[in-house]
């Protein structure tokens, strides 16, 4: 065989095991990469503006932030009359980071999750989170439908995470989901003049330590209302507790209900590990 021709075979071997190596590591780095949450986008609010790190997928205008993709929103400062707005598809998740947020909107919600599969909200730890709402929602001419609480979601909506969250509605409802409301862990303080915490499909507390102050219901579900390992405090005027199929308390908990013409209510069952008093003891 030609030397030059072998010569020129087992240079062309070598530069497809280098391709097939170069092809192999990045799948690699691919495959470690996978799964990571992506850099988040930056929605930092300054009083009566809000910038964003150049996201298209944030719009803004004025004092109030459009999120139109899902994706990870990281929010720091305060807004002194503003709105967050989640207006994504109908099957994108959004998770909002919140980091020392202070938001106060005087005619609507201050965080109103209008169009999403998922929104999951993650407290930064040892931070201080707050949203107030005013007394009256005014409804606006880009939308019809008006929010009908201080945290409003018509998507399954979560909270987790080590910091905390204050939540000052004086219109009506404190935070709502239309869909599935849960609570993983976090520091959630409600005073809501109607409802404390509602959602349509379920309310689960997992974990946290949660106050509720209410006009009407503290908690409350057309399904279910399920306690398990967080210690939940509860002041109401009319239901401290109320699931239209199911109100269960698991063992491991800690659930006070004061003030409530009645403790704990369903037209289904209730499982309560232990009797709910006007001071959640026996």
């Amino acid at each position: 065989m030609d030397r030059r021709y072998l010569t020129g075979l087992v240079l062309l071997v070598v530069v497809l095991m280098g391709l097939i190596c170069l092809w192999k590591g990045d799948s690699f780095l691919q495959a470690q990469n996978y799964g990571q949450e992506a850099e988040p986008v930056k929605i930092i609010l300054d009083d009566k503006r809000i910038v964003t790190s150049g996201e298209s997928s944030v719009e803004v205008k004025d004092n109030t932030a459009v999120i139109r993709d899902g994706g990870t929103f990281l929010l720091t400062g305060k807004l002194t009359d503003g709105q967050i707005i989640v207006a994504a598809d109908k099957d994108d998740e959004a998770i909002l980071k919140f980091n020392g947020v202070d938001i106060t909107c005087r005619d609507s919600a201050p965080v109103w999750i209008r169009r999403a599969d998922k929104v999951t909200i993650k407290l930064r730890g040892g931070s201080d989170n707050v949203l107030t709402d005013g007394l009256f929602y005014v409804p606006s001419s880009q939308y019809k439908l008006l929010p009908r609480a201080c945290l409003d979601s018509r998507a399954s909506l979560k909270i987790k995470g080590a910091g905390s969250l204050k939540v000052n509605a004086n219109y009506q409802d404190g935070i709502v989901s239309t869909d599935k409301l849960k609570i993983k862990d976090g520091i959630i303080d409600v005073e809501a003049a109607r409802h404390g915490l509602r959602g349509s499909d379920c309310v689960e507390i997992s974990g946290g330590f949660i106050t509720v102050q209410a006009g009407e219901d503290g908690i409350r579900s057309k399904d279910y209302v399920k306690i398990g390992l967080a210690a939940v405090t509860v002041d109401a005027g009319r239901y401290g507790i109320f699931g239209l199929k199911k109100v269960q308390v698991d063992p491991g908990s800690k659930v006070e209900v004061n003030k409530a013409l009645s403790p704990v209510s369903s037209s289904g069952t209730i499982s309560l590990a232990y009797p709910l008093t006007d001071q959640g003891k026996e």
